[in-house]
């Protein structure tokens, strides 16, 4: 994730990790799902996560 150094950012970079962490923890197969979840969150909070292509 890329959060700027300061309190607002910093807010809302810890409420989404949060979220992108209970959503990892409702998947049902995360090793299979793991990078199109990533992928959704990636389209929500675009300014915050970026992703490597897939290999």
């Amino acid at each position: 994730m890329d959060v700027q150094d300061n309190h607002g950012e910093a807010t809302l970079g810890a409420f989404l990790i949060c979220e992108l962490c209970l959503c990892m923890q409702h998947a049902e197969d995360l090793e299979n799902e793991l990078y199109e979840l990533l992928q959704e969150f990636e389209k929500s909070s675009p300014a915050f996560l970026r992703l490597p292509a897939p290999s």
